[in-house]
C-alpha cells in the first residue's frame, strides 16, 4: 500500500480551461458519476485532521489531490471490473489504515483502500509483454532516479522480462500486469469521457512502485493539465543506448 503523495510532488497551478466541456462545478465526472470540489475536501480534511492528531505533517494540497486521484482510479477501476466480469474482493480497510496511520472508519482510508483493491483485482487478470518504447520510457524513469549509478539498459530490460537469477519472475509478472491494467484504465476514462478540474491536475496514479516508493516504474496517466483531457500512455522522447 503506498502512501499519500505528499513529498517531492510539484504544486499544481489553478489554471483555466482551455477549448474544454467540463463543468467548473464538478471536481471530477466520469460519464454520469460526478464529485464536486466540497466533497474532495471533506474527505481530504478527513485524513489532514488524523494525520496532524498523529503529529505527521502533511500537506493539505497534495491530500486532496491524492483524494481526486483514488476518485477517478475507484471509478473506472470498478467500471473495467464489471465489463469483464471480474469479481472485486472487499476493501482490506485494517492494512490501508495501519499503512497510512488513520483508522479504518476514515474517509480517505477507506477510498484508498477501495482503490488499491480494486486495481489489485484487475491484475490477477491481466498482463501484456511490454513494448521496447515502453522498456525505454521505463530505463529513463529508472536512470533520471538511479544517475550515476545506473545500470544499462540492456540490463533492466534483462530485470523486467527476465527472471532473475533465483528464477523469480515477481517483477516481470507484476510490470506485465500493470502496463495491462494501465491501458484497460486509459481506455475507460476515454470511452466514458473523463473530466478532471484543473485544480487537481495533472493526476498520475502510480502503478508500480519500487526502491521503497521512491520510484514509478508504470505510472497511469489521467489528465492534461489546463485542458481536461486524458492524456496517452508515455512513449520516451530520447532512446537511450545501452
Amino acid at each position: 500500500m503506498r502512501k499519500v503523495k505528499v513529498a517531492g510532488l510539484a504544486v499544481v497551478a489553478l489554471l483555466g480551461l482551455a477549448g474544454c466541456n467540463h463543468d467548473p462545478s464538478h471536481a471530477v465526472s466520469i460519464g454520469d458519476f460526478t464529485v464536486s470540489d466540497a466533497q474532495i475536501d471533506a474527505t481530504a480534511d478527513s485524513y489532514a485532521a488524523a494525520a496532524q492528531e498523529a503529529g505527521v505533517d502533511q500537506a493539505f494540497v497534495k491530500i486532496r489531490e491524492s483524494v481526486a486521484e483514488y476518485t477517478i482510479v475507484k471509478e473506472l477501476c470498478n467500471r473495467v471490473a464489471r465489463n469483464k466480469g471480474i469479481t472485486v474482493p472487499a476493501a482490506d480497510y485494517d492494512t490501508t489504515a495501519t499503512s497510512l496511520g488513520s483508522t479504518p472508519d476514515n474517509a480517505y482510508v477507506r477510498l484508498a483502500a477501495e482503490g488499491e483493491g480494486c486495481v489489485a483485482a484487475l491484475r490477477e487478470h491481466m498482463s501484456r509483454p511490454p513494448t521496447d518504447a515502453e522498456l525505454h520510457d521505463t530505463y529513463n524513469r529508472y536512470k533520471a532516479y538511479a544517475g550515476d549509478q545506473a545500470s544499462t539498459f540492456e540490463d533492466i530490460k534483462g530485470a523486467l522480462t527476465q527472471p532473475d537469477a533465483n528464477g523469480d519472475t515477481s517483477l516481470v509478472d507484476r510490470y506485465a500486469q500493470d502496463l495491462a491494467v494501465r491501458d484497460a484504465l486509459v481506455d475507460a476514462a476515454n470511452r466514458y469521457n473523463l473530466q478532471v478540474s484543473p485544480r487537481y491536475q495533472p493526476v498520475e496514479y502510480p502503478l508500480l512502485l519500487v526502491a521503497n516508493g521512491a520510484l514509478a516504474l508504470v505510472t497511469l496517466p489521467l489528465g492534461q493539465q489546463g485542458t481536461g483531457a486524458v492524456s496517452p500512455a508515455p512513449s520516451p522522447a530520447v532512446t537511450p543506448s545501452a
